[in-house]
């Protein structure tokens, strides 16, 4: 209870349920979410930037996508980063 006494001093917003560690980092997400892409790439995954996709199938071991240009691409896995 402490805890959450603590959280709701330091913030501007309740946080039900938190807890306050002592061993707590902040990462850059951009810089994140570009160091996962490197790694991936160097194991061999192809990211295609700036895409628009107009048609997907998602099935469970095979998926298809399809751009506005008129490719297809196939793969066992997708990750799509919105936003």
């Amino acid at each position: 209870m402490n805890n959450i006494l603590n959280i709701n001093r330091k913030l501007s917003f309740p946080k039900a349920g938190a807890r306050v560690t002592g061993n707590v980092a902040e990462i850059n997400p951009y810089k994140h979410a570009h160091l996962l892409i490197e790694k991936a790439v160097l194991k061999g995954v192809r990211i295609y930037t700036n895409t628009k996709i107009n048609g997907k199938i998602l099935k469970e071991n095979q998926t298809q996508l399809f751009t506005e240009t008129g490719h297809t691409v196939h793969a066992q896995a997708v990750i799509f980063a919105t936003g």
